[in-house]
């Protein structure tokens, strides 16, 4: 029998012994990194830079997008993804409730697409409209806000409001890339930034599994949370919808992935009512919450709306309006080339056996 060096790595962890994988799982999912050190295991076998070898100077920051786009949005973006290690938290500034919500889906699907093909690794998170969300206050640890030289005295205005409200000052890290005359002055305010687009529902849900979040998660989670007024429930797929999955051995546990989602929804649209349940079967609380008005869906997903709809109906309960999420990346990518939690793991595997299985370009959605 002849197997790829991949399928030899996989026969030969499974007969490894379970402590040996699950070990190896915990290694690959990144939650004790520190712990591969301490046994002597390099790094590069659970992650290749994506980048040159320019060392990135911001652990997280903070850049200044305007809400429509603009010429020097791809630039600004290219320059904050090349410095920034850790994570970049992305401020789309302005009155949201002058957009619809395909104009305000249109707007995140760029930003995520860009930063994807950008840095697929860079953890980015824009900050959709909240209380106070022209403030940052819920930005946790970033030491820098890229500041070109036009936009300066904005951002010691937006400082000086943050001293008012007890936050701490941060950091302007000079930039070359442009700025649009509109962001020379804060687009935001405390009225504004808590304004969303118009025909929004109050109860809005959605459901998958969001191992290891990538941009097509983002994308997803980010436009049910900005669709929702009220309360975001999410279905976290659990047994038997887990049994199918390739490689479900380095799959993150439910707690893992409910304190992961809970993280990215808080950071980005805090002050929503998130309720995360274990779901069993496709439906979870779609078919049986009477108070739900809407249900999220990916392209990729999209016949599901219609099913839930017929379960709905059977069970005498109002029909939910179905919307649908545009992937992340070019239309023309193909199902092996797709970003998604599936690969990512593929990826980790193919790495630790010495292979250089590259990320694909195109994320999903709700896997």
């Amino acid at each position: 029998e002849t197997l790829s060096p991949l399928d030899s790595c996989k026969r030969s962890l499974a007969t490894a012994g379970s402590i040996s994988a699950l070990l190896l799982a915990v290694l690959l999912s990144g939650d004790l990194l520190s712990l591969s050190h301490s046994l002597l295991i390099q790094p590069s076998l659970f992650m290749q830079a994506t980048m040159d070898s320019h060392t990135p100077a911001v652990t997280r920051g903070i850049l200044r997008l305007a809400l429509q786009e603009t010429e020097s949005d791809v630039p600004r973006l290219e320059f904050a993804a090349k410095n920034t290690r850790d994570r970049l938290y992305v401020l789309v500034e302005g009155d949201w409730g002058t957009l619809d919500r395909q104009q305000v889906q249109k707007r995140l699907l760029f930003v995520y697409e860009q930063l994807n093909r950008l840095n697929n690794t860079l953890d980015s998170r824009v900050l959709l409209p909240a209380p106070k969300a022209w403030l940052a206050p819920h930005v946790l640890g970033a030491d820098a806000v890229f500041t070109s030289s036009e936009e300066a005295s904005a951002i010691d205005v937006w400082n000086a409001h943050r001293a008012e409200h007890d936050l701490p000052q941060i950091n302007k890290f000079p930039s070359t890339s442009p700025c649009p005359p509109v962001l020379q002055n804060l687009c935001w305010n405390s009225e504004t930034c808590e304004n969303i687009p118009s025909g929004c529902y109050n109860d809005v849900v959605l459901g998958g599994t969001f191992d290891r979040i990538h941009s097509g998660h983002k994308l997803l989670l980010s436009t049910s949370a900005l669709f929702a007024k009220k309360r975001l429930a999410i279905g976290l797929s659990e047994g038997p919808l887990l049994v199918k999955k390739t490689l479900k051995e380095f799959m993150s546990s439910y707690t893992v992935r409910q304190v992961r989602l809970l993280d990215f929804l808080l950071s980005v649209r805090p002050g929503l009512e998130y309720q995360l349940v274990p779901i069993y079967d496709p439906f979870g609380p779609s078919i049986v919450d009477a108070n739900l008005d809407c249900i999220v869906v990916s392209k990729e997903t999209e016949s599901g709306g219609k099913m839930v709809n017929e379960r709905r109906m059977a069970n005498g309960l109002n029909e939910l309006a179905v919307e649908v999420v545009d992937l992340v990346g070019p239309e023309n990518a193909n199902n092996d080339n797709k970003v998604s939690s599936t690969q990512q793991r593929k990826n980790a595997l193919a790495r630790f056996c010495g292979e250089g299985t590259p990320v694909g370009e195109r994320a999903g959605g709700e896997e």
